[in-house]
Parts: C-alpha cells; structure tokens; sequence
C-alpha cells in the first residue's frame, strides 16, 4: 500500500488535476487509517469533478470512519442523487442512519440495497442489526443467517446472531456462534465477552471464569476501557460464585451488536 500511494502521489505531480489518481489516493490512504489525508483527496475529486458518485460514497465513509455522521449522511445521500441504483451508498446510509437513531429509514435503506443486490451479506447484517434495534428479534435471526449462508467467515455476524438468538433464549445456539466469532477472529473482545456471559447463564461458571478473563485482557488491549472494567466486575462475580454455588447470580446481559 506505501507503494500505491507513492505511485498516485508521484502521477500527481505531473498532471494535479487528475481526479482518478486523487480518488484512488484517497481509497489507499482510507486503507491506511489515514482518513482526514483521505477525506482532503475525495474533496479534490468532487472539485473536479462534482457528479462522481463513488467519491460521494467514498467521503462519506470516511466522514463516518472519522466519527462525523451528519456529514457522512449528507455524502451518501448525494451519492444517491447522482446514482439511484448504488446499493453500497443506499447500505452505508442506512448504516449511518441506524447510528444516528433514524431506524425507520435506516430499515428501508437496507431493504433498498438488498432490492439492487440480492446477495449483498453486509446488507443482511445491518438489516438484523436494525430490526434487533426495534426488538424483532426472529425476523433479524433470519437476516443474519442469510448474510451467513452468502458470507460464512462473518465474525460479526456470528457475535450478533448470537445476541439474537440470547434475546430468544436459545442459548446454546448463541454459544456456538459466539464460539465461532472467536475462531474467525480470535481477538474480538465483544464476543468474547458475550461467551462468558451466556456460560454464565447456563451455570457454566468456570468456563465464565476463564472467557471473562480473556474478553478482560483483549478489551485492555484493544483500549475498549469500559468493557475491560465490566468484565473484570464479573471476574469477581464468577469468582464468588465458585466459593460460594448457592449464591444468586445477576441478570445477564449480552454487550451492544457490533456494527
């Protein structure tokens, strides 16, 4: 990637107003994490070239990755303007609309993606996402299973299938996909977590014990400060319990869906 950037760097010198090479700077950067270089590229392409659709999108993802989603809305939404058939802005805005609160719309903006493109898996996602948001559980069951039948290694999906299916009680179910959020990626901490609560819930307390441990130390690492503090509040929880069995364990919870 530092060799991308180098080249379109490079193409720019000779020709400044190239608003491809300043797009595909702008897409290497936002790889990178270096999102407001990115942001100032994306602006350079739609000063260029002020109809193009895919940097409308493009900025506004990097807007939402830089935490400003009324600005990310607004360039997903012109997106749309130009191009009324572009799942990926129709799916990022509602991804942005669902965080921002707008469920109703964010639901119809996922339905639209998923109407121009059948298959689309993260539209599945956010989809379950948003309907589990207004406590339609079953129907966000369906959604993630679907956007797990088009994308199997899902992490994501997996730990809010999970979720779901808790909400449902259907807690050995939730067991194994939090298990298998894991497997894919062995250092997601807000899975982890929802392990260790639902062993917790079906008396599997040392199994807790051990999960919260780890969901502790990868949170710590991963600088999620208020769910390393959680977990360490049911360490000492499970710790107790194990002294002490008859003790009556607190309601569980699952951590928030994972966008």
């Amino acid at each position: 990637m530092p060799e991308a950037i180098k080249h379109y760097k490079e193409a720019l010198k000779f020709k400044p107003n190239y608003a491809n090479a300043h797009h595909n700077l702008g897409n290497a950067l936002a790889l990178m994490g270096r999102r407001q270089e990115a942001i100032t590229h994306y602006q350079q392409v739609l000063r260029l070239k002020p109809n193009h659709a895919e940097a409308c999108n493009d900025l506004g993802t990097a807007m939402k990755d830089a935490g400003r989603l009324p600005e990310a809305i607004a360039y997903y939404r012109k997106a749309l303007r130009l191009k009324p058939n572009y799942a990926e802005a129709s799916n990022s805005l509602g991804y942005a609309l669902l965080h921002t609160g707008q469920l109703p719309e964010a639901i119809k903006r996922f339905q639209q993606a998923l109407r121009l493109k059948p298959n689309y898996a993260e539209a599945y996602h956010n989809l379950g996402n948003a309907l589990a948001k207004k406590g339609r559980f079953p129907e966000s069951i369906a959604h993630f299973k679907q956007a797990l039948r088009l994308m199997p290694e899902y992490p994501k999906a997996h730990n809010n299938l999970g979720n779901a299916l808790k909400k449902t009680g259907r807690l050995p179910e939730a067991i194994e996909h939090y298990q298998k959020a894991l497997q894919l990626k062995p250092d997601y901490a807000k899975a982890c977590a929802n392990l260790a609560l639902t062993y917790a819930e079906v008396g599997r307390v040392s199994d807790a014990l051990a999960t919260a441990t780890k969901a502790r130390d990868l949170a710590r690492s991963s600088g999620q400060t208020e769910l390393a503090l959680e977990m360490e509040e049911r360490i000492t929880d499970y710790r107790a319990r194990q002294a002490n069995p008859s003790r009556t364990p607190p309601g569980g919870k699952t951590v928030a869906p994972t966008p």
